[in-house]
């Protein structure tokens, strides 16, 4: 089987314990190079995960004919000069979520893929999650009736001393909380319950010091007239893994703890019927994501999640931001 070359940027904590495990996994994928500012880095990292090469200059590795995915795991305010750098090298990209903090930045990512004739695909992995294509089954099914509501959640420990690039606004986009993991119960939401069109959002820094909202609260409104909280932030210390994901319908609900990027959970069905345990086989959502992208190359199809899916998810991001900044609710068609 012809295996497409990956070359990755940005080596921290997704690029170690999913992104380059999952390529180096992948049947259909081969680990290139990677590549980090830190020569030194580059190399130590290239030896840990078996690439062929590695840079410290990104200029030079989207130059490299043997790599044809660029894998972006850098911080989020990068992706759209990255991904543009890439698409004009002829390189399909792979971009770690959010796509960018702004939708103007999403919009030049789009183009920039579509002008160069290459894919574009987004990291929401738990669209790849068993339990969410099982859930999205028995919604299109009718099997839980009209819905009602939805609620997701994502929270993270990050404190004062944590060394992340989380913290600072300029490198996440604002409300760091709600770019970093609330993104994911946005996507998941849409993914199930279709697309949002009204936003609801409060966001404060509480907790801890440094200058940076730490915890976000949505309310989004779906065009199927159904409605759906979010919340996320970096000030629980204790929560499930996965955490927590509910769909309630007129005919049933699905009550599961499958967000996140922690294999596992299981779902409570509820109908008249009674209730129900459902097991599912747990997969590597991100070895399927990958492995998806690469397959997508080879048979020249567009990917599940695509640049324009990216966008949408973000233009719900920046409805949020602007209904926190204005304390009013904001269609997201109003969005530009």
């Amino acid at each position: 089987m012809k295996k497409i070359g990956w070359g990755l940027v940005g080596l921290g904590a997704i690029a170690k314990s999913a992104h380059l495990p999952a390529i180096n996994e992948s049947e259909n994928s081969e680990l290139i190079a990677v590549c980090s500012r830190s020569e030194s880095k580059a190399k130590d990292w290239a030896r840990r995960f078996g690439a062929k090469k590695a840079y410290s200059d990104y200029s030079k590795m989207i130059m490299d004919p043997e790599i044809e995915v660029i894998d972006i795991t850098t911080p989020n305010a990068l992706h759209c000069e990255e991904t543009i750098l890439a698409a004009e090298q002829g390189k399909n990209v792979f971009c770690e979520k959010p796509m960018a903090p702004t939708v103007s930045e999403c919009e030049k990512m789009i183009a920039a893929c579509r002008r160069n004739n290459v894919k574009l695909m987004i990291g929401y992995m738990l669209r790849f999650k068993p339990h969410h294509r099982y859930i999205k089954e028995l919604i299109e099914a009718g099997r839980l009736g009209t819905l009602v509501f939805g609620r997701a959640q994502f929270h993270e420990w990050v404190p004062d001393e944590d060394e992340t690039y989380l913290k600072d606004t300029k490198l996440t986009g604002e409300v760091p909380p709600l770019q970093d993991v609330g993104v994911h119960c946005i996507d998941t939401l849409r993914f199930l319950m279709g697309e949002v069109v009204e936003v609801v959002s409060y966001a404060d820094r509480i907790i801890h010091s440094y200058p940076a909202d730490t915890v976000s609260l949505l309310l989004l409104k779906f065009e199927n007239s159904a409605y759906a909280s979010v919340d996320s932030s970096f000030c629980v210390r204790f929560t499930s893994r996965p955490q927590i994901l509910e769909i309630y319908g007129t005919e049933g609900s699905v009550l599961a703890a499958t967000i996140g990027g922690t294999f596992g959970g299981k779902l409570e069905i509820l109908t008249a019927n009674g209730r129900m345990i459902k097991e599912i086989q747990e997969e590597n959502h991100y070895l399927k994501e990958i492995t998806h992208f690469s397959d997508c190359i080879l048979r020249d199809v567009e990917p599940a999640v695509t640049g324009e899916e990216g966008l949408k998810t973000q233009r719900v991001v920046a409805a949020a931001i602007e209904s926190h900044k204005k304390g009013v609710k904001v269609r997201v068609s109003d969005i530009r």
